[in-house]
């Protein structure tokens, strides 16, 4: 599907890794690259942005749900190759799902870069954030929220696998000044991998999500990643 159609679209089911259906969500925005082109921008992505190398490419071979997927091309230090959704209009509670698959990414071991970006107004300038990075041979998300004041809230790093994964992002802004009830959850194949609770975030609301290489992309970093079927919904279900 296309950008601009976030009023009709269908309700769609969420899918764990296995494909089965699990709760209705009213999806915004899919970007299933579907289309099999990569200009001016894949399919469902309002827009994308690439630069020092880095590149996306639709095409078959990094399909993980129907016939297209994304390749997002890393180059060294300052590369950046990403998807963006800049429908999201001041919302305070979001999910982001997207498969993912590190494939030929190549990492030196102390390695990252950031991965998901969700942008805020309120101080830091982003929502939430997930860094990409690898530690003694083994890939790991770095979860983090932002509260009121810009400063990271963050639990320790969660390994994931070098095969396809289906990853979810549930995020909640706090419901008033002093509630301190905001929350982040990540899922991975449909199991919680982190939840952060007690956030101090009603400041902060989602303006625009990003997905690939973002920023701070070290010299050691090449090689491709896939990703396919990136969605969002401005609720929680």
């Amino acid at each position: 599907m296309f950008a601009g159609n976030r009023h009709q679209l269908p309700r769609y089911r969420a899918l764990d890794q296995a494909g089965i259906e699990q709760s209705i969500m009213n999806w915004q925005q899919i970007a299933t690259f579907e289309q099999g082109t990569t200009t001016p921008n894949p399919s469902g992505f309002d827009a994308i942005s690439s630069g020092g190398g880095g590149s996306l490419t639709t095409n078959e071979v990094s399909a993980l749900r129907g016939q297209f997927g994304l390749q997002v091309t890393y180059a060294g230090a300052g590369s950046t190759a990403f998807g963006r959704f800049t429908a999201p209009n001041g919302e305070t509670t979001l999910t982001v799902e997207f498969f993912l698959d590190i494939n030929t990414l190549t990492m030196a071991n102390g390695d990252q870069s950031n991965f998901l970006f969700i942008l805020s107004p309120g101080a830091g300038g982003n929502f939430a954030v997930i860094n990409l990075l690898r530690s003694a041979g083994v890939y790991f998300f770095n979860i983090l929220a932002k509260d009121d004041a810009g400063a990271n809230v963050t639990n320790v790093s969660r390994a994931i696998s070098d095969e396809p994964v289906l990853i979810r992002i549930e995020l909640q802004a706090s419901s008033a000044p002093g509630a301190d009830d905001g929350f982040m959850r990540t899922y991975l194949n449909g199991v919680l991998l982190d939840e952060l609770q007690n956030i101090d975030n009603d400041t902060h609301n989602a303006t625009e999500v990003r997905i690939g290489a973002l920023a701070a992309v070290d010299a050691g970093t090449s090689g491709s990643l896939y990703i396919d079927n990136c969605r969002w919904a401005n609720e929680i279900k």
